[in-house]
């Protein structure tokens, strides 16, 4: 929590994060640790080279619901197929470790779709629904032992 993150579940906590993320890069490398027992909201969070985000047990990153906050398209110019969270690109040694959970937070984006499923709707430019992680041109990526949902 050095880095002012609250981990309650309902405070932003991305600027803490990403601080986090970029000191551990600009020290050349190393983890940044998702303390056990904690729930931290994020918007979306630009990982680094050589550095390991740790997931404690029973912590969780929980994606950010508010469709506005993602504005980085997963598939640079068709903007149709989802917005990125967890992300990076041009990187070497990326990992995503522990036992604690990475949450989509699926439900949230869904909206009225869960009761109409099967009515036509407009196509929009943009699907706000973010990937849990996206890695483009990433060398020597480890995703280890993590829940993903």
């Amino acid at each position: 929590w050095s880095y002012g993150a609250v981990g309650d579940g309902r405070t932003d906590d991305t600027a803490a994060i990403q601080q986090a993320v970029d000191a551990c890069s600009a020290a050349g490398g190393g983890k940044v640790v998702v303390p056990a027992g904690h729930v931290f909201l994020c918007s979306p969070v630009r990982l680094a080279s050589f550095v390991e985000l740790h997931l404690e047990p029973n912590s969780c990153l929980l994606a950010n619901p508010d469709e506005k906050v993602y504005t980085l398209s997963a598939f640079r110019e068709n903007r149709g197929e989802g917005m990125m969270w967890l992300y990076g690109k041009d990187l070497k040694q990326v990992s995503v470790t522990g036992t604690g959970t990475i949450d989509g937070n699926g439900v949230a984006f869904m909206g009225k779709e869960l009761d109409d499923s099967y009515e036509l709707k407009p196509v929009t430019d943009v699907d706000p629904r973010p990937h849990v992680l996206t890695l483009v041109n990433v060398e020597k990526v480890v995703v280890r032992d993590v829940t993903i949902r």
